[in-house]
């Protein structure tokens, strides 16, 4: 953008870093929201992992007489699929909403902007948290068990922040074109059929390019393969890594130069 001033530059650095050092607020906030939406409920947030159980043993099951895999095979896999899948949709999706469901804030307290995006990620990735009980489970039942599953712990850093970028383009764009979520949660209720979440790479055959070339396969690998006690490829973390560099090469000038009028536009 040739019109991007130092200043601009130099203001949205602040505010991301500022955000980031603010994580006690957007901790308490994502809590306070889950919390909030479950209110007066007997299993609260627990509702998630009920409902998420239920969505996975079924699907597990179809997917298992589908390409005919024993259990202990494909459910798990499509478990971590799912809930993974969930979080990453529930960050885009939810994060092109951060500006304008948080209008209230921003236009009476001078906090920095990057925290409601960061809000809307850590709300997610603590749904997420829940949801792992059940292939905690899992783990118990097949005895899925690795060294490997200590590299989840490196993943999933890696991975939030290489798709960080996405929910924050989204969160600037949508304030200014308000259909914008729509179009985003439509679209990635496409993706779900192109994205290996409950099936294989290698079971589309002649077309696999269809998962090749599509970056949420080696998001998805990066997280799911420590789990399932393989170490993931160096392409996988490549593509991840390329995917982050490219999505904020892209943002962080996109975010500098409109950061001043989002207040405006709500």
């Amino acid at each position: 953008m040739r019109d991007l001033t130092r200043s601009q530059i130099l203001k949205a650095r602040d505010d991301i870093v500022a955000s980031a050092r603010r994580w006690r607020v957007w901790h308490l906030l994502a809590w306070q929201e889950i919390r909030q939406r479950y209110r007066r409920s007997t299993f609260g947030p627990f509702w998630l992992t009920l409902s998420m159980g239920v969505q996975i043993l079924i699907m597990g099951v179809v997917v298992s007489l589908l390409f005919r895999q024993p259990f202990n095979r494909s459910l798990p896999y499509v478990a971590l699929g799912v809930i993974f899948w969930t979080m990453l949709s529930g960050i885009v999706n939810d994060g092109a909403m951060s500006f304008v469901g948080s209008s209230s804030w921003i236009l009476q307290i001078n906090l920095p902007l990057g925290m409601y995006v960061f809000q809307r990620i850590w709300s997610n990735v603590i749904a997420m948290g829940h949801n792992l009980a059940i292939f905690l489970a899992l783990m118990v039942v097949y005895q899925i068990f690795s060294p490997a599953l200590l590299l989840f712990l490196l993943a999933l850093p890696l991975v939030l922040a290489s798709i960080a970028w996405a929910p924050l383009l989204l969160a600037v764009a949508s304030t200014r074109f308000r259909d914008l979520p729509a179009i985003v949660t439509n679209f990635f209720a496409l993706l779900f059929w192109v994205t290996p979440i409950v099936y294989r790479p290698e079971q589309l055959g002649h077309n696999r390019f269809i998962a090749d070339f599509n970056p949420l396969t080696y998001i998805l690998a990066l997280l799911r393969e420590p789990l399932l006690g393989h170490v993931p490829s160096g392409r996988d973390l490549l593509v991840v890594v390329a995917t982050g560099v490219a999505g904020w090469a892209v943002t962080f000038p996109f975010f500098a130069r409109f950061r001043g009028r989002i207040a405006y536009w709500l």
